[in-house]
């Protein structure tokens, strides 16, 4: 197959020659917020494993790296998932938590400290979460009044 015949197989999706039916679905909000979160949570859950599974063969150097990688994640996940309260909270205290408590339970003082450190940020960046939140929450609120505000001045 020369690059002729590759360039033409590409060109027959790009102009639809070959194409899958798209049928839409019906919209559900609770099942796609519920899809969402879950999903959310698995790929929390996953960062929140990946280190216990690599504890043992780490040294000091990347402990500190997983902590700063892991609150620099899930201070992405604040933002990012603000909309949705329980989702943002339930996702940073996956996480973090299980790290956290890893170092706190082991016998180092040193590793202890670094889960102190975890663990307050988990509940920092939880209030955070919460905070900002409700923050989004009533500024879509606000704008949605003005843009109702500003539909009935219309009318008048």
């Amino acid at each position: 197959m020369g690059c002729h015949d590759f360039r033409a197989f590409f060109a027959s999706f790009r102009f639809g020659y070959i194409s899958k039916k798209v049928v839409p679905r019906p919209y559900c909000l609770k099942k796609d917020l519920w899809r969402f979160a879950s999903l959310c949570f698995l790929v929390s859950s996953t960062w929140g494993v990946y280190p216990l599974l690599f504890h043992p063969f780490s040294d000091s150097f990347e402990l500190i790296t997983t902590i700063i990688i892991l609150c620099g994640i899930g201070s992405g996940v604040v933002i990012m998932w603000s909309a949705n309260k329980p989702t943002s909270i339930v996702c940073i205290l996956a996480m973090s938590v299980p790290y956290a408590i890893l170092l706190l339970l082991s016998g180092d003082q040193y590793e202890r400290m670094l889960g102190i450190m975890g663990a307050t940020y988990a509940i920092a960046m939880s209030f955070t979460a919460s905070k900002l939140s409700t923050f989004t929450y009533k500024a879509i609120r606000l704008k949605n009044q003005n843009a109702q505000l500003l539909l009935t001045m219309e009318k008048r």
